[in-house]
């Protein structure tokens, strides 16, 4: 099967599903959470969820912010010490040793 078949099958698959869309509108009606029923439990329960998901992700993206200016700080202060007492860089094979 070549890709111009494949194409000309998928339109007129597409073109029944709109055609069954306008012919049985009820069919294609959303459901209460979709189609934004403020009072309805779903959707009450939807955007908790949201504002949750949305907390979580903040929280964990201030811990990564606090972590980096953590480091930060921590370079600032041992570079210095390092320039405070005059002392050469070691390399790696001098700090393994």
């Amino acid at each position: 099967m070549n890709l111009t078949c494949r194409l000309r099958i998928s339109r007129n698959a597409l073109a029944w599903v709109a055609a069954g869309a306008i012919a049985l509108p009820s069919v294609a009606r959303a459901c209460a959470t979709c189609f934004g029923s403020p009072d309805d439990a779903m959707t009450r329960s939807a955007d908790l969820m949201i504002l949750t998901m949305m907390g979580i992700t903040v929280a964990v993206l201030g811990g990564f912010v606090v972590l980096f200016a953590t480091w930060r700080q921590r370079i600032n202060r041992l570079e210095q010490k390092r320039v405070g007492t005059d002392q050469p860089t070691q390399t790696m094979e001098e700090m393994a040793s």
